[in-house]
């Protein structure tokens, strides 16, 4: 179901692969627990899948995920074979559900190489006395929502998958650190994509060179305007992967909350610089996101505060949703 360019895809199927792998290894008494965890990062990516292609099978997923909840990771294996079965049955059965359907187009995939061609094309005008073919439908154009980028969109399902109950204990607490790294990956595309870039030099031009008298500066010249905005965003994401870090390493512990706030706030930081930057006018949005990041309090546990965290994520989610639609230029694909 993944193809060779979705890098992100690919990445995430590479860790899902050594986290199954990883339970050969795991002790008897954590294995109820890591087993969940395995199967709901599973779960994460064939609901990207099912999102980008088969919408019809919305359904199905999310009864995968029901069935992963029935297990209960405070009780052995042994004791929940037929829950555990039925959490497999329901993947297998939602898996050859979607395989039976039909094929998602390559247009979903295409490459810089493909030929994409546009309805105002000259190419495009039928010569005279041409007809269709039997058989032959009109194009119909690609929807823009279809083309959501896997980082947002992955982090998008995850907003919708939350509620209260996802949020309570330290499994919410692990949560909320998944949704962290989540919203990390769906920051650094919009990040990446504005950052400049500078054509190298070969080393080979500057042998014997050198400056000219008065070669400097002309007066009033100054670097590109956003430069230095760009490379503090930058240090800003590295942070934040710090803070995401240290938020995981605090689970189950009292400074839990307080790295919560940190990186919220954090988050809502560079989320704002990136909609003064590359939308402006989006103000509110920004606005929303810190207001939600304001509402999370350092010395409160989470359970007590489950719907202002779920307010951040909301804020955050919809407002990158927003943008990632914006961002999208790429022309029309037409389908055969």
């Amino acid at each position: 179901f993944i193809a060779e360019d979705q890098e992100l895809l690919q990445d995430q199927l590479e860790e899902f692969q050594e986290s199954v792998n990883a339970l050969d290894d795991t002790p008897r008494a954590e294995y109820p627990q890591t087993l969940v965890n395995t199967l709901d990062e599973g779960t994460q990516i064939l609901t990207v899948i099912q999102q980008a292609h088969y919408r019809e099978h919305d359904q199905q997923v999310r009864d995968v995920f029901n069935a992963i909840e029935q297990i209960n990771t405070d009780m052995a294996i042994e004791a929940q074979v037929d829950v555990i079965q039925n959490a497999f049955s329901q993947a297998a059965t939602t898996l050859r559900s979607m395989a039976l359907d039909t094929e998602p187009p390559p247009a979903a995939h295409h490459s810089s190489s493909e030929v994409k061609l546009a309805a105002d094309s000259p190419e495009y005008d039928d010569e005279p006395g041409m007809e269709d073919e039997p058989g032959m439908e009109d194009p119909t154009m690609e929807e823009p929502e279809a083309q959501l980028s896997d980082e947002v969109r992955q982090y998008t399902n995850f907003v919708e998958g939350l509620d209260e109950d996802v949020l309570s204990g330290e499994e919410g607490e692990q949560n909320v650190v998944t949704g962290m790294r989540n919203l990390e990956q769906a920051l650094s595309l919009f990040i990446e994509e504005g950052e400049p870039v500078d054509e190298p030099i070969e080393e080979a031009q500057y042998d014997g060179m050198e400056d000219e008298p008065g070669m400097g500066d002309e007066p009033g010249m100054e670097d590109e305007p956003g430069m230095e905005e760009h490379a503090d965003l930058s240090e800003k994401h590295q942070e934040l992967s710090s803070h995401i870090d240290e938020l995981e390493q605090s689970v189950g512990t009292e400074e839990y909350s307080e790295h919560l706030e940190e990186t919220a706030n954090l988050a809502a930081e560079i989320l704002t610089n990136i909609q003064e930057e590359q939308f402006a006018g989006w103000d509110d949005w920004s606005q929303r996101v810190n207001d939600a990041a304001e509402g999370i309090d350092g010395d409160t546990e989470l359970e007590d505060q489950s719907s202002e965290v779920m307010e951040f994520f909301t804020a955050t989610s919809e407002v990158l949703e927003q943008m990632d639609m914006e961002r999208i230029e790429e022309p029309l694909v037409l389908r055969f």
